[in-house]
């Protein structure tokens, strides 16, 4: 038997804070911040300074609900822990699979060319002209001669770069490791809305 929880619809506004989400929850401010920012319990995310995580008491009542039976709507182990961020990170990214990291760079590069040069791929990935000839060397990123011009095909950086991005999120520059964000973001909130079924043929 789950808890009965009307007493909170009862005891708050339809709408809510974060200040009120750790009362309600007895959660710490920093796991709060953690599963609004990532989509466990639902919110309107306004950007602002002030009441930047508009709730709804609903929402958070459904949530703790769940949370008692499942297991999916608990955040992985270790996220609070005291391990630096980045090794957070690369533990959680070691997770999702190769086919996941690739079909989210085949969306967002999806309006650049299918071709690139050394220099086209330094720019949508980050790192030096250097490091993309020292990929090439050492036959992690393949490429195409056209006229004497190295040439890689898109669908052959982003095989490379979502191997790159697997092992090396520590070494990555700045702006990418938001891309690594993004892309924990989407896996975590499908973990929660769409989470794995049993297999009942076992």
């Amino acid at each position: 038997m789950t808890t009965d929880y009307s007493n909170i619809l009862s005891e708050y506004p339809e709408k809510i804070s974060i200040e009120q989400l750790y009362r309600i929850c007895h959660f710490s401010k920093r796991k709060c911040k953690w599963l609004l920012e990532n989509g466990y319990i639902p919110c309107e995310d306004r950007g602002t300074k002030t009441w930047r995580f508009v709730i709804k008491t609903v929402d958070v009542v459904e949530y703790l609900t769940l949370l008692e039976t499942d297991a999916s709507r608990v955040p992985p182990t270790g996220i609070f822990s005291n391990v630096p961020v980045r090794q957070r990170a690369t533990a959680l990214l070691e997770r999702v699979a190769d086919e996941k990291i690739q079909s989210f760079l085949c969306e967002r590069w999806n309006d650049q060319p299918d071709a690139l040069t050394v220099c086209d791929a330094s720019q949508l990935t980050g790192y030096s002209m250097a490091i993309i000839r020292s990929w090439i060397t050492e036959q992690r990123l393949k490429y195409v001669l056209v006229l004497n011009e190295i040439i890689i095909p898109k669908d052959w950086l982003i095989e490379c770069y979502s191997k790159v991005m697997k092992k090396c999120y520590s070494e990555m520059p700045k702006e990418q490791r938001a891309l690594v964000q993004e892309l924990m973001k989407r896996e975590r909130r499908r973990e929660v809305f769409f989470p794995a079924q049993p297999d009942h043929n076992n």
